[in-house]
């Protein structure tokens, strides 16, 4: 028995010592046979499963782990951890890892990316990723200077400007995109 555990104790050793060395490369594995598939270091813990609930990606399920983190043994969440999988909330992770894997969905819409922005509250530590990376329906990410805020009173005026109107979008978060990140609401550009 003594022999055994010993053994047990190298191989976990030997694991790790894999993990830790190799851990930039062995994060960057996919995990699935597409080009847009996912990457070892895309995954997820169940605690973000709310993120990805009515979202479909053409190769698989979301990046989610389906072991809770607690069932696993403390080596394992380690390894884990060393890979870039992402445990607990935090808002650096909903800002990068689930916004990635958002914008990789057939079906994705602003209501399913109004979810991690409303998420992320008052974390302004993302402010400057977020301003180039803002999300509108058909039309994918773009940048803050693309984007206004106007009144439901001007229609059509955003167009003009050559701008997205982010208010249709994202009614409820014009804290978050004028107060915050900066997005013009006026006609004046």
């Amino acid at each position: 028995k003594g022999l055994q555990s010993h053994e047990a104790q190298l191989a976990q050793d030997y694991v790790k010592g894999v993990v830790f060395e190799h851990s930039d490369s062995l994060s960057e594995l996919k995990t699935t046979a597409s080009d847009n598939g996912w990457r070892v270091r895309d995954y997820l813990s169940k605690e973000y499963e709310w993120v990805f609930e009515d979202v479909d990606f053409e190769f698989g399920p979301a990046p989610i782990l389906t072991q809770d983190i607690q069932d696993l043994p403390p080596l394992a969440r380690e390894c884990l951890a060393k890979l870039g999988i992402a445990f607990e909330l935090e808002n650096s992770v909903l800002a990068r890892n689930c916004l990635r894997a958002l914008l990789k969905a057939e079906n994705v819409s602003a209501s399913h990316i109004s979810r991690i922005y409303r998420a992320l509250g008052d974390c302004s530590e993302l402010d400057d990723e977020l301003r180039s990376n803002i999300f509108v329906d058909e039309v994918g990410t773009v940048s803050i200077d693309r984007c206004v805020w106007l009144s439901s009173h001007c229609p059509g005026f955003a167009e003009l400007m050559g701008k997205i109107n982010l208010r249709p979008w994202y009614p409820d978060l014009r804290q978050l995109f004028v107060d915050r990140l900066g997005v013009q609401n006026d006609l004046t550009g």
